[in-house]
């Protein structure tokens, strides 16, 4: 018996042909506009959204799975990468922006199953450029949503951190005052 894990149907038949093939999809929501890259050769359309094949050009490393609440990284590497694509990623203000990894399967006759499998979903963290002069390679590191539990926050709760954000809040004012004081309740 086979574990889908919630395939649709339609997935799970796509899995199980005899001529089965896969790709791996790359999407990141930049500010000036989505990028959309796959494993592949050659334009794909899924659900309307044009995705561009760049081959072997793009590597993927990272892409796990836990049992537990622990945080996951992903990285997503391009290589050959031209000079519009590198001018991007110094330019973009791209920490935070979501970005995704999923798997796509084809039929026998190249035709994409609409249906994908999302295996990563995050936000990006680091983007690193290598740049020898002949060529470029732009590495991506993503990080799940689950890694900003463990972002300390910054704010203090004092007066000055108060007052930095609410400069005519007094509320903090009064509490140098009531550290020693003895309040009485009741009768």
């Amino acid at each position: 018996m086979a574990i889908n894990r919630g395939l649709s149907a339609g997935l799970t038949s796509a899995v199980e042909a005899a001529d089965v093939r896969w790709g791996l999809l790359f999407y990141a929501d930049f500010e000036s506009g989505a990028v959309r890259l796959w494993t592949g050769i050659g334009s794909i359309t899924i659900s309307g959204d044009e995705y561009i094949g760049v081959g072997s050009l793009i590597g993927f490393s990272g892409v796990n799975e836990n049992i537990d609440l622990s945080a996951t990284s992903s990285s997503v590497t391009l290589s050959g990468i031209p000079s519009d694509l590198v001018s991007l990623a110094l330019a973009e203000d791209y920490q935070g922006r979501s970005a995704t990894i999923s798997l796509a399967f084809f039929d026998g006759n190249n035709a994409v199953n609409e249906t994908l499998v999302p295996i990563f979903n995050g936000q990006i963290d680091v983007m690193s450029i290598n740049d020898n002069g002949e060529t470029s390679e732009i590495t991506v590191q993503a990080e799940t949503a689950i890694a900003l539990f463990s972002v300390t926050n910054p704010r203090w709760m004092t007066q000055a951190s108060q007052q930095a954000l609410y400069p005519d809040d007094k509320g903090f004012s009064f509490v140098a005052a009531l550290q020693n004081r003895e309040i009485v309740w009741g009768g």
